[in-house]
């Protein structure tokens, strides 16, 4: 974490129409020159149609899905509903499961390198998918 971080929201469109459950839809961020960062939430906010079982959300590399934020499931979203890792598993450890955000960030992003967030698996489904990204300062 940084003591004062260059905290970024990134925002798209996701419509999920393929009659395909494994598809993945993937959007590039890339945060201010010579800054590394660090993944503070992301997930899927504004659905407009539910998303199909199975979909999930990530950060992180073409190489690597998750290589910075772990895939939060957001499958079974209804519409005008909203999920992201702080509002699941934040302020407090999901008793159920022993998770927290903690478990969620894996790693940074390098300084200048390029950060990809990923839909996994959702034939069908609406919203806006979004990262917040904490650049270091």
């Amino acid at each position: 974490m940084y003591d004062k971080p260059n905290r970024i929201k990134y925002c798209f469109d996701l419509v999920a129409a393929s009659t395909d459950a494994t598809v993945t839809t993937e959007y590039a961020i890339r945060g201010p020159k010579g800054k590394k960062g660090t993944p503070w939430d992301w997930g899927i906010e504004g659905v407009t149609v539910a998303l199909t079982s199975g979909a999930s959300i990530a950060i992180g590399s073409t190489a690597d899905a998750d290589a910075y934020g772990d895939e939060l499931d957001i499958s079974a979203v209804a519409a005008e509903d909203a999920k992201s890792v702080r509002n699941t598993y934040w302020p407090e450890l999901d008793s159920t499961t022993d998770t927290d955000v903690r478990d969620f960030v894996l790693g940074d992003i390098p300084a200048d390198g390029k950060a990809v967030l990923t839909v996994i698996g959702s034939s069908a489904g609406a919203g806006t998918v979004f990262a917040i990204i904490d650049w270091q300062d």
